[in-house]
């Protein structure tokens, strides 16, 4: 390992070390003032980039022709050193850790990129047998700007492509939680499953385009997913609002039932602006 000075213009960005993606300029002039005594260009024997392309990108926007670089040896100990300098200074978005297993498993055995990282990712047969697909794919933005989850992606690598492409732009325009994401797909299919059907025929049928527009569309998009796949609790529901609406409530009281009628609990929600109106409420209560 050795410390020179160097012409940008000769330094090789090539893709061998690279885990940026994108490259982010925006904490550079912070982190080198914060951290004066540190290089963060770290090259190889053949001047390749193993760390650093943020800071070149910024060094190039200031015009800068010369830089103070490390230059070390072995191609293992290059890449994971690339990994832990960028997981303290910047963080991994999803996609860039998919970036690092990739490039990693040509080095280490999944045991040993544990061992060396703190990669919280479960490198399975089923990652690895679409790790490169999905790096080449569509999911990218997805994946960089955390709207779809690892295992919704796994998931979606098994549906047919126009089916899959359709489901990125629709996770990308409405944010779900990984739960709900994996509760989706696995309603989806069922419903393709039984109607042999593909995800553009039912997304149009259930107008969820429509139901993209308004505001906070999670639940009643998730809603009406699960009451086309299960009728009778759409049945359910609308018996639920009609008896609902005879007992003619007062605005400050609300009734919810548990989340699709999996359990018989009902939720009374009151509100009171004051404690005399307690006894107010016992008495109509009392009534219904």
């Amino acid at each position: 390992m050795k410390t020179e000075i160097v012409k940008i213009a000769t330094l090789n960005k090539v893709n061998k070390y690279c885990l940026s993606d994108p490259i982010d300029t925006s904490k550079c002039a912070e982190l080198l003032i914060k951290y004066p005594f540190i290089n963060f260009i770290l090259l190889d024997n053949e001047m390749n980039v193993i760390f650093g392309f943020d800071f070149i990108a910024y060094f190039e926007q200031e015009n800068k022709k010369e830089i103070e670089v490390i230059i070390i040896n072995n191609d293992k100990d290059a890449l994971i050193l690339a990994y832990n300098y960028k997981e303290k200074f910047f963080g991994f978005n999803t996609y860039e850790k998919l970036i690092f297993i990739n490039k990693a498993l040509d080095f280490f055995s999944i045991s040993e990129i544990y061992k060396k990282t703190n990669i919280d990712i479960s490198i399975n047969k089923d990652l690895k047998n679409n790790l490169k697909y999905i790096i080449d794919s569509n999911f990218k933005d997805s994946l960089i700007l955390g709207k779809i989850s690892l295992k919704t992606v796994l998931e979606l690598c098994k549906w047919d492509e126009n089916d899959r492409e359709l489901m990125i732009k629709f996770f990308s325009k409405v944010s779900f939680s990984k739960s709900q994401q994996l509760n989706i797909i696995e309603m989806l299919e069922e419903i393709m499953f039984k109607e042999k059907s593909n995800i553009d025929t039912i997304y149009n049928k259930l107008n969820i385009e429509n139901l993209i527009e308004e505001e906070k569309p999670q639940k009643k998009i998730i809603e009406k997913i699960f009451s086309y796949r299960f009728p009778a609790y759409q049945k359910e529901s609308d018996l639920w609002e009609q008896n609902i609406k005879k007992l003619k409530l007062p605005p400050n009281i609300s009734i919810a039932h548990y989340p699709f009628f999996e359990k018989k609990d009902i939720e009374l929600k009151i509100n009171l602006q004051k404690a005399e109106d307690i006894q107010k409420i016992v008495k109509f209560l009392k009534t219904l």
